[in-house]
């Protein structure tokens, strides 16, 4: 029977150390704590030790079960051998034994592994340094999948892919584990997360039948319900409210913009309405029935970020009230028309007077008299908030409403297209 030295005495090393078991011989088990070392090497019948020095040489296995940053030190520490060394990390490249070893590889399980062994099916993904190595650990893996109640099923893939793999097996289930500990401590103290696993086992089953996870998602942020989300965010605070503004934030993007960054790229100009847009809909009147308009102070900072990085903003509005222009002209947008009843041949001569092509403009508003000029533009925008008719035209739903950041949320992802967000030169300054 071929033998294997496990180096790592975690959930992993155990796992693995299990599994293992049945088709070779554990020799021994190396930890830096002995306790740890001779727990596990208790169950496998196999020695123990906590010096490097004193790892044995002449096993056919050598098995890294340790955390991605330590195991270049694990390495130096340890004596070469002629046999087969495997580390079973998903971000760690293979190459981190290059120049350290002559045979090595890679088998990474692709699973949340507690040391329960509480699962029946295990994705394995193989690397080897050549074709040698290949076939001697896909000879182990295959004589384990044979042995085991599991079902173990191999795969090939290479350092990057596996990275990838990795970075989505973190997001698939450490993020949402922790989303539903955020959920727990939002139930009523008599109320046990149990309520929340039928939801959970019909998620599963669609997920299951082949669904793509985009076709599945529910919930207000990916119906634009705006009303239901800040009813929502008024009720946490903390971080626990960041995550769920950010989550509801990408959702909304997934669902509701429909744009790449190619296209975002080739825009130079921007065109926004005021009320609906970089107001609030709702405003307050004066005593003398002038309307007290709202403005949003990130939408400030974006505006006068944009024009000193040389895109063109403009403001066509139907309202013909100088603190328009006083405020606008003040973050040095150059571009300000009032009391614009129709608003397409507005834009048209802007364009073509900045030098523009209607292409390479974005034009966002939130109700009908906006709807012509926003099919003309080259993008058109709405708040989330904004009139049917508007949303149906619209190729961008920005996820906030009207006077809460539309502005900042289009300029924002037309500079980092470009690659000019948090440019230097401009970024940190009004």
């Amino acid at each position: 029977m071929q033998t294997l030295v496990i180096i790592g005495a975690g959930r992993v090393a155990r796992t693995f150390g299990r599994l293992m078991s049945t088709v070779v011989n554990v020799l021994q088990v190396y930890s830096r704590s002995l306790a740890h070392a001779r727990s596990l090497a208790g169950e496998l019948g196999a020695d123990a030790t906590d010096a490097p020095s004193a790892l044995l040489t002449t096993a056919d296995y050598y098995m890294v079960a340790v955390s991605d940053d330590v195991i270049a030190t694990v390495l130096d520490a340890t004596p070469t051998t002629a046999g087969v060394w495997f580390h079973t990390c998903g971000s760690c490249p293979m190459s981190v034994f290059s120049g350290k070893r002559e045979r090595y590889g890679v088998i990474y399980p692709l699973m949340s592994i507690t040391g329960n062994d509480d699962f029946d099916e295990l994705p394995l993904f193989i690397e080897a340094c050549n074709d040698d190595v290949a076939k001697s650990i896909t000879g182990l893996v295959t004589a384990m999948s044979r042995e085991s109640v599991i079902n173990i099923h191999h795969h090939y893939s290479d350092s990057e892919e596996r990275r990838r793999l990795h970075l989505a097996a973190v997001m698939t289930c450490n993020f949402t584990n922790h989303i539903w500990a955020l959920a727990h401590d939002l139930l009523p103290d008599y109320q046990g997360f149990d309520i929340m696993m039928p939801m959970l086992w019909s998620m599963y089953s669609r997920l299951g039948s082949g669904i793509n996870p985009r076709d599945s998602q529910t919930g207000p942020a990916a119906r634009g319900d705006v009303a239901t989300m800040e009813r929502h965010m008024a009720m946490l605070d903390g971080t626990t409210r960041d995550v769920y503004a950010l989550l509801s934030r990408s959702i909304g993007e997934m669902y509701h913009t429909g744009v790449n960054d190619s296209k975002l790229s080739r825009i130079k100009g921007i065109a926004f309405d005021v009320d609906g847009v970089l107001s609030p809909s709702t405003i307050t009147m004066s005593a003398t029935g002038e309307p007290m308009r709202g403005v949003n102070i990130k939408d400030g900072y974006a505006i006068q970020l944009a024009v000193k990085l040389g895109l063109e903003i403009a403001i066509i509005t139907g309202a013909n009230v100088d603190a328009v222009r006083v405020r606008y002209e003040g973050l040095g947008v150059k571009s300000v028309f009032l009391g614009a009843g129709e608003k397409l041949p507005v834009l048209t001569r802007w364009a073509a007077d900045c030098g523009l092509s209607l292409s390479e403009v974005a034009m966002v508003g939130d109700d009908i008299p906006d709807v012509p000029a926003m099919r003309a533009a080259g993008l058109a925008v709405a708040p989330v908030d904004a009139a049917g008719e508007v949303r149906a035209v619209a190729t961008m739903i920005a996820p906030v409403r009207g006077g809460h950041g539309v502005a900042r949320y289009l300029i924002e992802r037309v500079l980092k297209a470009r690659g000019l967000w948090l440019d230097d030169t401009h970024a940190f300054g009004w």
